[in-house]
């Protein structure tokens, strides 16, 4: 009888040493997922970040079209077409890349620009005369204006 205790007890322990290690396992399998989750959706962010300004810069093209000018944190990329006296502003604020579409000689806004999504940190300067390096999140991208931008150095 005694046997049988000591063998119950072992098999109970068992169990317990078993069950724990299970679920310490998915606890760690949860972390992980979530790591990779938020990991993967700020690289999706700096991706479409780049992707939104590559754009922008090749559906405006030609010469002058592209000014970099300090915006309210850091470079501004300032798109406008020619004989316009409105463009399109992309820059970084407080936490998130913005878009306004406002006349050239108006100061910056941030209250009236959409958020495109959320960033630590955009840059952009001119690689060459027609070649804009654009940095957001430390991922960098490269946008061709044809002709070169309004102030290319």
């Amino acid at each position: 009888m005694r046997k049988q205790q000591q063998t119950s007890l072992m098999m109970l322990a068992l169990y317990a040493i078993l069950i724990c290690a299970m679920l310490i396992l998915a606890v760690a399998g949860a972390r992980l997922y979530t790591a990779a989750m938020q990991s993967k959706s700020s690289n999706s962010s700096s991706r479409n970040a780049l992707s939104v300004v590559q754009t922008q810069i090749s559906a405006y093209g030609g010469q002058g079209c592209a000014q970099l000018r300090p915006g309210p944190e850091g470079m501004a990329v300032c798109l406008h077409q020619q004989g316009s006296d409105y463009e399109t502003r992309i820059y970084l604020y407080q936490g998130s890349l913005c878009t306004e579409y406002t006349r050239r000689d108006l100061d910056f806004a941030p209250q009236n620009a959409g958020q495109l999504c959320q960033l630590q940190s955009f840059e952009a300067a001119w690689q060459q005369e027609n070649l804009i390096c654009i940095t957001a999140n430390g991922q960098t991208a490269y946008a061709w204006c044809a002709g070169g931008g309004g102030n290319a150095e």
